[in-house]
């Protein structure tokens, strides 16, 4: 006898042609389970209307929980020699049974019989012609399964129900049958295959595999990837199989997928993707065994770009190369390496197309082309002010790190400011004797350009000039395209040394939007080359991302003066759609004001965060932080 499972849900179009096709069988023993997952359309009441005129026909009712608890609540009343699962949204062939169990017959001992299917349209005139062919026996499944690149499908095999071995579904899971097939697979005995094609599939719009890529979907399927192959560990050839073959198959099915969605969610899915896509092989260190020339080359490039080991393969292409510059860059073209490098040589005052060159050079940097007519995440929106707003009063102005200092000591006071010593036209102008032994010296039309001087008397005046001389020259919006720092009047600034020397002071970074503080980013270690960052909610609570440095893992206890940082930083950001307060808190307690920052990392910051172990790309905090902020928002002040 064979057990016939069909888990059904909200199929009553089609349940009537596939119960029908169950009762057509030559074969008559038979007994069918059709399990109602919670439908709502009535498909039980057409089950159980069936169960009425056939005894064969036992309905089985329960609460929406999925197919695979649906299919293991029939397993689990089978009572057949074989069993088969069947979609209630589909039928079959009057003569699979009759098949199948021939199958059986003339090669005993083979655990399951496998089959072909094809496809209909909905509404279409029934077709049961079948292809007739001479059956094989398959002495090795998970080969043939792989090597053929068979279906997973489990309604394209019948089974001997003991070859199952109670093994069961996987309840919550998209694509279960994929998970099961290939851990049957892996312990089952002989089979049998028939070149027929006995199972008709219905092009159902409300098929799993019709619907929209989704990002659930995505991390479905990896957690299955990780399942099998820990499944396999141990199995040496079949496991080695298995990531040779099929694993790549699977990958560049759904990243087809990927590239067919459509926008807004394309770039999303393809980061996502790209996200879990490098967690797996980081954890899995999968090597490049059994793949073509092709595809090695193409996930050499993708662990470059987006591995933590990349590091080290481009350090050992750099040391092939000899750091010969023309013989790298052929090695890189070869083998079509792109790295995200800042292009020298860049110079905006020289672009016609600022816009066009912003979308490469963005693309290059962050790994996604941007939308700068629809921003939708956060460094999308910081090039589109870049291009539409940075230029315009009051920006500039509050850029300058001199003329900001009336702004805030009229917002938040003037003792939050650090002593300033002198404004200087040229280094020149600078008296050496009347400054104190300890002092910064900066610019005031750029960032991240500073000079600590811990002792003026050991210092390098020659060399100091020439970079005193360097930033005074230099256009710092000429790169990046930060029109804010263009306008302004340039200066050399000497200010008052704080902290202690030879330990460097805690950057609080206040992320504002539309003047609300939301985030906290820290920053440790700034005059070392090991800096780390962290972000902390407005609760204090850790977030799991970080950006461009490397991730501080420590807890950091949240500071007395923290909520006053809010609070300040919220008094300094008011009407504008975003803008970032950094802060100091010296050794004694006193708060200083730092910057204020329009464009953090000039709209290029690539987010990160940990997964399994591994540092990949983190698309979604990008998009999230993007919807707090509005570039349409008029200007302050208007």
């Amino acid at each position: 006898m064979v057990s016939i499972i069909i888990p059904a849900y909200n199929c009553a179009r089609w349940l009537s042609a596939c119960l029908d096709s169950v009762r057509a069988q030559t074969c008559p023993d038979w007994e069918a389970f059709v399990v109602d997952d919670g439908s709502t359309d009535g498909t039980g009441e057409i089950a159980e209307r069936f169960a009425a005129q056939d005894g064969r026909i036992t309905v089985i009712h329960q609460e929406n929980a999925g197919s695979s608890v649906a299919r293991n609540a029939g397993l689990d009343r089978a009572r057949g020699e074989y069993v088969y699962m069947l979609d209630g949204d589909d039928y079959v062939h009057p003569r699979l049974l009759e098949h199948c169990l021939a199958a059986f017959a003339a090669h005993p001992g083979t655990d399951f019989a496998t089959f072909d299917f094809a496809e209909v349209v909905p509404g279409a005139p029934a077709e049961y012609a079948v292809q007739e062919g001479k059956t094989r026996k398959i002495a090795n499944p998970l080969a043939f399964w792989l090597h053929t690149r068979r279906d997973h499908s489990v309604w394209m095999n019948v089974y001997r129900t003991s070859s199952l071995r109670g093994l069961r579904f996987k309840p919550g899971i998209k694509h279960q049958d994929l998970l099961f097939q290939y851990q049957y697979l892996a312990t089952c005995g002989e089979g049998v295959y028939l070149p027929e094609r006995l199972y008709r599939y219905v092009m159902s719009p409300n098929s799993i595999m019709r619907a929209p890529l989704k990002v659930d979907r995505i991390e479905t399927i990896f957690d299955i990837l990780t399942q099998l192959d820990d499944f396999y560990a141990g199995q040496g050839r079949k496991r080695k199989s298995l990531r040779r073959c099929l694993y790549p198959r699977i990958v560049n099915a759904y990243r087809k997928d990927v590239s067919r969605a459509e926008d807004p969610g394309k770039r999303g899915l393809q980061c996502a993707f790209d996200e879990r896509l490098t967690a797996f092989l980081n954890k899995r260190r999968m090597g490049f065994a059994g793949l073509s020339l092709r595809k090695r080359l193409w996930l050499l490039r993708f662990m470059l770009q987006n591995c933590p080991q990349g590091s080290r393969l481009a350090k050992f292409v750099h040391c092939i190369c000899r750091c010969e510059h023309k013989r790298k860059k052929n090695v890189y073209h070869v083998l079509g390496l792109k790295f995200t490098t800042h292009p020298a040589g860049l110079d905006f005052t020289k672009t016609a197309d600022p816009a066009r060159v912003l979308a490469n050079l963005f693309a290059r940097l962050v790994g996604y082309r941007p939308d700068l007519e629809n921003p939708q995440t956060f460094n999308e929106k910081i090039q589109w002010q870049k291009l539409h707003r940075m230029a315009n009063a009051p920006y500039p102005a509050l850029a300058d790190k001199w003329t900001v200092r009336a702004y805030v000591a009229d917002r938040i006071g003037e003792k939050y400011l650090t002593k300033m010593h002198g404004c200087y036209r040229a280094f020149e102008e600078i008296d050496f004797a009347a400054l104190p032994r300890r002092f910064v010296l900066k610019p005031n039309h750029g960032s991240g350009w500073y000079k600590l001087v811990a002792d003026k008397d050991r210092v390098d005046i020659p060399e100091l000039k020439r970079l005193c001389d360097g930033w005074l020259k230099e256009d710092f919006s000429r790169k990046e395209y930060e029109l804010q720092y263009r306008s302004i009047p340039r200066r050399l600034l000497v200010e008052e040394y704080l902290g202690v020397p030879g330990h460097s002071l805690t950057d609080y970074k206040i992320f504002c939007f539309n003047g609300k503080a939301r985030y906290a980013a820290l920053y440790f270690d700034r005059s070392k080359n090991g800096t780390t960052m962290c972000y902390y909610d407005k609760n204090w609570k850790k977030q799991p991302f970080f950006v461009n440095y490397r991730p501080h893992k420590d807890d950091v206890p949240k500071p007395p003066q923290m909520d006053e940082l809010f609070e300040l930083a919220e008094k300094l950001a008011e009407g504008f759609p975003f803008v970032r307060v950094d802060f100091y808190i010296l050794p004694d307690g006193d708060i200083k004001f730092g910057e204020l920052t329009f464009t953090p990392a000039s709209g290029f910051g690539r987010y990160r965060r940990i997964v399994d172990g591994g540092i990949v790309g983190d698309y979604a905090t990008d998009y999230a932080l993007g919807q707090l902020l509005s570039p349409e928002t008029k200007e302050p002040g208007k």
